[in-house]
């Protein structure tokens, strides 16, 4: 029989935090701005995701940075720029791309009266920029900021010459994803079914697994509003087929409820440098298995070069509640540390401390 395993704590680091000359006293409240795609601009992550109501990692991360904001800072959404109020601005490196001309969305980030620019998100876009107006936003005298969310996304900016970029994590809601829940052996795959996501590589995975160990998807084809193509659609039929349950439309509570109850997680896309999905599973102190993406080197010593490897590690892992399998939970939750609400606002105040 299983038995519910008890991590220890994990190590956690002092945060970096501004200096305060009178602590008694309550924190001003600092307004944040997000410039971010139309699309994810009024995400709800109260309600399923679906056409209704746009997800994709984007919505989700920002609506969330709400969340994470507390009571010390407050963040809004919004596309259009006109719309700033704060002196502080954020913007998605996917603004820059999905809703209107590229050349005129930098021109007006640009002329933006705020005194502090700060573009923050997925790398993807930023290597898609031609060089010349990457270098418009990389120009000395305009002073913005580049934030990082991993030791890779810094390594693949420095190949597009930005060198000092400062580390901003995207938030996971503590409160929703924990490790105390009665854990059974099984694994979770989670989001978007399509190729690129190189989900037919979930689907072998998922049909090797049929009565070794419980798989479960969250997610689909369709969900995230995108129209997707044949192959793509006949794909998410059999990984529907294929698992022992499938979840298509969620909310973050009936998610969070199931990937808690879980003990495992397969990361196998080709991208997905932040992967919101797993950083939600190590919170919960699940234990990650990954394809060999850089970024989840620095996650997970579980990593394989083939779908052979990662699957026969899972047939093979210890009991649960084993020495072993407590030890992996318990670095599971302290590489979590790195993307709660509180490291958010961490390094939100450390980002502004230095450049104040």
């Amino acid at each position: 029989m299983n038995q519910t395993p008890h991590p220890i704590p994990p190590t956690q680091h002092p945060p970096i935090v501004p200096q305060q000359q009178n602590e008694s006293k309550p924190h001003p409240v600092i307004e944040l701005d997000f410039l971010v795609p139309q699309r994810f601009a009024a995400y709800d992550l109260s309600r399923p995701p679906g056409y209704r109501n746009l997800g994709s990692g984007v919505g989700v991360k920002y609506a969330r940075v709400e969340e994470a904001g507390g009571k010390q800072y407050h963040c809004r959404r919004t596309f259009d720029i006109s719309e700033i109020k704060s002196d502080i601005i954020f913007a998605d490196w996917l603004w820059f791309c999905l809703d209107a001309d590229r050349v005129e969305l930098i021109k007006s980030f640009l002329a933006c009266e705020a005194s502090i620019k700060i573009i923050y998100g997925s790398e993807l876009c930023m290597l898609n920029f031609p060089l010349n107006e990457l270098n418009r936003l990389l120009d000395p005298d305009e002073n913005i900021i580049i934030t990082h969310n991993t030791a890779y996304q810094r390594k693949l900016y420095k190949c597009r010459n930005i060198y000092d970029s400062m580390h901003l994590c995207d938030p996971i809601p503590g409160h929703c994803f924990f490790p105390e829940a009665p854990k059974q052996r099984r694994l979770v795959c989670m989001g978007q079914i399509n190729e690129a996501k190189r989900s037919d590589l979930v689907l072998q995975i998922f049909q090797e697994l049929k009565g070794e160990v419980e798989t479960m998807y969250i997610g689909g084809n369709l969900v995230w509003g995108k129209n997707k193509n044949r192959t793509d659609a006949e794909l998410h039929l059999e990984i529907q087929d294929t698992a022992d349950i499938f979840i298509e439309n969620a909310t973050q509570a009936e998610v969070a409820e199931k990937v808690n109850e879980s003990a495992f997680f397969a990361h196998v896309a080709a991208m997905d440098c932040s992967s919101t999905c797993q950083q939600e599973n190590a919170t919960a102190g699940n234990i990650t298995f990954a394809l060999t993406h850089p970024t989840m080197k620095e996650r997970t010593p579980y990593c394989f070069d083939n779908v052979d490897g990662l699957i026969n590690a899972i047939k093979e892992y210890p009991e649960l509640g084993s020495e072993k399998h407590r030890d992996d939970m318990n670095a599971a939750l302290e590489t979590s540390q790195m993307w709660t609400y509180e490291a958010w606002r961490s390094q939100i105040a450390n980002i502004l401390r230095i450049v104040l």
